[in-house]
């Protein structure tokens, strides 16, 4: 496996699960009933998709200074480090969305 694809894969698992442990504290200590509670939720996931995309952009970076390629900013996705880091924030999204909806409902 590709040190970058690992760096990526252990990265992206860890701050998912960094995440949803601030948003179990979180949950516990601020919220007081289901709306807010999902409220809570869906700030963290929605935080969190923007960060791995922060973290994509800065991996992609990295990765093209060390191969000295000039890489044009529409291309910096092709990686699969980076494309990876991006399907963690489109599935963070993806759960922000969700939650906002059922916050919403509720």
């Amino acid at each position: 496996m590709d040190h970058y694809f690992s760096v990526a894969v252990y990265e992206s698992l860890w701050r998912a699960f960094f995440a949803l442990m601030i948003s179990v504290i979180l949950i516990a200590c601020f919220s007081n009933s289901l709306s807010s509670a999902l409220w809570i939720g869906a700030h963290i996931a929605l935080l969190f998709a923007v960060l791995m995309i922060r973290n994509a952009f800065q991996l992609a970076q990295m990765q093209a200074e060390l191969n000295n390629s000039d890489v044009s900013p529409e291309r910096w996705t092709q990686g699969r480090p980076a494309a990876l880091m991006l399907q963690f924030a489109k599935g963070g999204s993806a759960i922000a969305i969700g939650l906002y909806s059922a916050a919403l409902v509720t």
